[in-house]
């Protein structure tokens, strides 16, 4: 990605999006004159999203390190507010609703013959994340020691080239960084993926909303607010305890 130029451009048109292929990995095959390009892959790595500048942090940690130039580590370790001053906390709606789009649009990009697959790789702490926006899918361990998701109308649509991994850091191991390990390796298509993330999430919220009619119950004491004439006494009290 970075000795050829960086990423891949898709040229948009009146009717498709332009886009971008962050890595890609190629496949170079001998030919009679030299090399011919074979198969591509597409790569897509989404960590959390923390918001603010690091201008804070970044000065915090310089600081720091003129101050203990010996004893830096052990000094952030005790301290590891340097690390993160002026950071805010990430939005996991908003990482998941601009990733799932392009997850989406690339896996379906890997399913075409001339691309080995497509690989979406996520830290343990985003796909944690991403559970409740796809419905707390349910996964099934297979032979291989892969998974694939349970209970999906489409399974059969799978083509064998689309991928989950999720990772996290080893702590246990004495090196740093502390090296990647795979935790799961997830097969799925996009077609699974948007099964989940609009079909099955939405009617677990539903589920939710309408078990005991609480989206009715919260939107009379909403109102309740503003007409209090309305609805019973019980309902108005309630009401003024919200904002």
């Amino acid at each position: 990605m970075d000795k050829l130029g960086g990423e891949i451009d898709l040229p948009g048109s009146r009717r498709s999006p332009k886009f971008k292929l962050d890595t890609t990995v190629v496949e170079l095959l001998p030919a009679k004159d030299g090399l011919v390009i074979g198969r591509h892959a597409i790569i897509e790595v989404q960590t959390m999203d923390y918001h603010g500048s690091y201008a804070a942090a970044t000065q915090s940690l310089t600081n720091a390190l003129k101050l203990h130039p010996r004893e830096f580590a052990a000094q952030l370790e005790r301290n590891p507010g340097w690390a993160s001053e002026g950071i805010e906390g990430p939005n996991i709606a908003n990482v998941f609703k601009r990733t799932i789009y392009q997850a989406l649009f690339k896996f379906q990009l890997g399913d075409h013959a001339e691309c080995a697959g497509c690989v979406l790789a996520l830290p343990e702490s985003v796909w944690l994340s991403w559970h409740p926006h796809l419905g707390a899918p349910e996964l099934r361990r297979q032979a291989n020691g892969t998974f694939e998701f349970v209970g999906l109308t489409n399974d059969s649509a799978l083509s064998g080239k689309g991928w989950i991994q999720v990772f996290d850091c080893d702590e246990t191991q004495g090196q740093t960084p502390n090296p990647l390990r795979i935790t799961r390796i997830i097969r799925t298509s996009a077609r699974q993926l948007a099964q989940l993330a609009f079909e099955k999430a939405p009617a677990e919220a539903m589920n939710l909303l309408t078990n005991g009619n609480l989206l009715r119950a919260t939107l009379q004491r909403r109102i309740a607010v503003f007409w209090p004439t309305l609805w019973p006494s019980k309902h108005r009290s309630k009401a003024r305890g919200e904002t």
